[in-house]
């Protein structure tokens, strides 16, 4: 067989993609294919379900990208900040227990605990509004969908940037099976990995997985080790063809030190710290502890009725934070209880309808108490004090009742006009509420001159910031698209939708709420397979219209009778644009031969945007008055021009049977800032990440029968530590939090 390409121009860079038409010409299969009887290789469907229903990937009119549970284990992905390095657009950090993710150059970085991320993270379906356990759930996984862009109508709320659904495999008929793992990696890493699946009758099955993980500190000081524990049990129960009962429960428990921070800049050694991190008149700063725990119930039960299929979620998801750990110059500890219940309900069409559509209610409350409190034993103006931790003065901020009910209807139809053309609406009604009840309070120790305003006598407490704020907000979001398939392995699509993101309350004094942020998103997109389906190009164009995009930066601010307390504030950026492009290739070059190539262009500015600088300490107990900068034409955080990805895999076939495969892997990123203002503070230079390169590395052998398998891999070959969270109190040193140094080990696994 030989090919010919038609010509075609390079208008659009989407239109190439489905435009451009392969035509084979075949050569005679007796003369010219002796092994005409053996199957050629091709890529693999995906089944994703991000529009509520199971489609082909090259189906679904979204920019979408699918991981299966394959993948992840091939790029060794333990943990979500794995994912920045397989996603275009994505990139994912951490503040102390919390996960951040930021899609397109949208994040989620404010306030973790009073504000809401502009990410929707969901677990098999679930949203949960806290995704701290985001770190402990990559096991026995069947696949990862990101879905880029608003997802306001089938999502909801708090989707602006997107969401991220990680799906387990499900308990299944197809015999009793099972695996298991164990690594073993430098830094003292272990970790273990195990799964079972029983189908007990022809119609009940059960699944059990786990993971253990287990790594020594990456920083000297012990921080950003891992002591964590996870386990997930599943049953499924199917009486009918038409009825089945998913009954779902998993649990993560995570220790240790805990994620930490490094003094910026960073040195020769990024993960060499000054030990002991505060030394002052005797005081050392405790070592950090974490004892966080995750655990979730739902039920996922889809009936079907007829012509429809009905599917109810009901859940409930019980999250603990407890840490304490130092940073941004101070020790600070918190505590956490965040309890979310939630129920979806659909009606949708059946798979393969002609009219696909899909209707359905949606519940979810959260319920937040909040305690963190800030030790000036760090930084204290009194050279006496001090020795203990608590002998100092301290800022405590204490909310009692933070509570985040939320009520939705929603909508879409995808109507095919003719054969090849269809049209897309969608429709979504939000009501929302937040109340939050509480203070921000100073406690007085022995500091006679304390850090956090007037001298008050020791021993004594004040309230310094009182917050009871219920607000309401009420919100339609809605789509229109098209998709055309110009053939079997070539689709079109384009669409025009909106998102929404709730508004809130910050911990300051009144006026201390923050308006809802909205964005109309304008997409074109490709979807596309050449080469007898050996070649997969996927494209995808955006251009966003944000308004009162939620951003946030500590404060010095001022409270009644004198004096200022640090504050996590949340503005509005009235008005700003993003645009740019995805590209996802993949290829089978050969039986043996496999390149990825993924592309990612974003450029970010804000239109208008007047954001307040960080007040100076105050002087005579008063705080300075906040101004103001015009930071119309900068760029938001977390947001690189450009991030690509390239992958390529060869597999060996020896003559016992067995597979050895070599994988290489780098990803790259453009520079970008993680300081909204640093163009107008000379104290934030540092918070400015370079362009850079991280590449790893495997060998894996599989035993001819497939049940074995060993791997050497190494990751971060250049040991580049990258800057992913920024943090500045107001006066230097700032600090942030970087990724993992070079790793490497061995892992090995076997299936029956």
């Amino acid at each position: 067989m030989h090919l010919s390409m038609k010509r075609c121009g390079f208008g659009a860079a989407l239109a190439v993609a489905s435009l451009c038409t392969i035509e084979p010409v075949y050569a005679s299969p007796k003369a010219n294919q002796p092994n005409a009887n053996i199957a050629a290789p091709e890529l693999h469907e995906i089944i994703v379900t991000a529009e509520k229903r199971r489609e082909s990937l090259q189906d679904t009119a979204l920019s979408v990208t699918a991981l299966p549970g394959a993948e992840l284990q091939k790029a060794g992905i333990v943990n979500a900040q794995g994912l920045t390095n397989l996603v275009p657009g994505l990139q994912v950090g951490y503040s102390n227990s919390n996960t951040t993710f930021t899609i397109r150059g949208i994040s989620s970085g404010t306030d973790a605990t009073l504000g809401d991320s502009a990410v929707a993270f969901h677990m098999d379906g679930v949203f949960e509004g806290r995704p701290t356990a985001a770190s402990g759930i990559f096991y026995d996984i069947a696949r990862i969908e990101v879905l880029r862009g608003p997802q306001g109508t089938l999502y909801g709320r708090n989707a602006t940037a997107g969401t991220i659904n990680v799906i387990p495999n499900h308990p299944n008929f197809d015999g009793y099976h099972g695996s298991g793992q164990v690594e073993f990696g430098n830094y003292g890493e272990l970790r273990t990995e195990g799964m079972i699946n029983a189908p007990i009758t022809k119609t009940f099955a059960v699944r059990a997985a786990f993971q253990t993980y287990r790594h020594n500190g990456y920083l000297n000081d012990g921080y950003n080790d891992a002591a964590d524990d996870a386990a997930r049990l599943q049953a499924l129960w199917k009486p009918t063809n038409n009825l089945s009962i998913l009954l779902y429960a998993d649990y993560f428990h995570q220790g240790g030190v805990g994620n930490g921070f490094v003094q910026l800049p960073m040195g020769s050694n990024p993960w060499h710290v000054s030990l002991p991190l505060i030394t002052q008149s005797g005081y050392v700063s405790p070592a950090g502890t974490t004892d966080n725990t995750s655990w979730m119930v739902h039920a996922t039960i889809n009936w079907r009725v007829g012509d429809v299929i009905l599917t109810d979620i009901p859940a409930y998801h019980h999250l603990t934070v407890n840490y304490f750990a130092y940073g941004n110059g101070l020790d600070n500890q918190q505590n956490d209880h965040d309890r979310e219940t939630s129920n979806e309900f659909r009606v949708a069409s059946l798979p393969g309808a002609r009219i696909q559509w899909v209707g359905g209610l949606y519940y979810h409350n959260e319920e937040q108490p909040y305690w963190q409190a800030f030790y000036d034993n760090a930084q204290p103006q009194n050279p006496s004090c001090c020795t203990y931790l608590g002998e100092g003065d301290s800022l405590h901020f204490i909310y009692p009742t933070i509570s985040n009910p939320s009520y939705a209807a929603f909508g879409q139809i995808t109507y095919p006009v003719t054969s090849r053309f269809s049209v897309i609406a969608g429709l979504r009604w939000n009501q929302d509420h937040k109340r939050v009840v509480g203070g921000t309070y100073k406690f007085f120790g022995q500091d006679t001159i304390p850090f956090f305003g007037p001298v008050i006598p020791a021993g004594t407490q004040q309230l310094s910031i009182a917050t009871n704020v219920s607000k309401t907000w009420r919100k339609f979001a809605w789509k229109l698209g098209v998709k055309e398939k110009l053939s079997r392995n070539h689709m079109l699509y384009a669409s025009v939708s909106t998102g929404y993101k709730q508004g809130g309350v910050f911990a300051g004094a009144p006026p201390n709420t923050y308006k809802p942020e909205t964005i109309t998103a304008y997409d074109i997109g490709s979807k596309n397979r050449f080469l007898h389906n050996t070649l997969q190009v996927n494209a995808d164009l955006f251009y966003y219209d944000y308004k009162d995009m939620q951003v946030d930066q500590l404060e010095d601010l001022p409270i009644p009778g004198g004096g200022y307390a640090f504050g996590d504030e949340i503005f509005n950026a009235a008005r700003s644009t993003e645009y740019g492009g995805e590209l996802e290739t993949i290829w089978l070059v050969t039986s043996s031969d496999q390149i990825q190539f993924n592309l990612s262009a974003l450029h970010a500015r804000f239109d208008q945007f007047r954001f307040p600088t960080q007040a100076s300490p105050p002087h005579g107990g008063v705080a300075n008055p906040v101004q103001f900068l015009n930071l119309a034409g900068q760029v938001p955080t977390s947001a690189p021009d450009w991030t690509a990805t390239l992958v390529y895999q060869h597999t060996w076939s020896l003559l016992s049977g067995a597979t050895l495969q070599w994988r290489v892997q780098t990803h790259f990123e453009s520079s970008y800032w993680l300081a909204l203002d640093h163009a107008f503070n000379k104290n934030k230079a540092d918070s400015y990440q370079p362009s850079y390169t991280n590449t790893g590395s495997e060998f894996t052998y599989t035993s001819a029968n497939g049940r074995f398998f060993t791997r050497l891999w190494v990751r971060n070959l250049e040991n580049k530590a990258v800057l992913k969270t920024y943090s500045y109190g107001g006066a230097p040193p700032a600090y942030g939090s970087i990724s993992p140094p070079r790793t490497f080990g061995v892992t090995i696994g076997a299936k029956w």
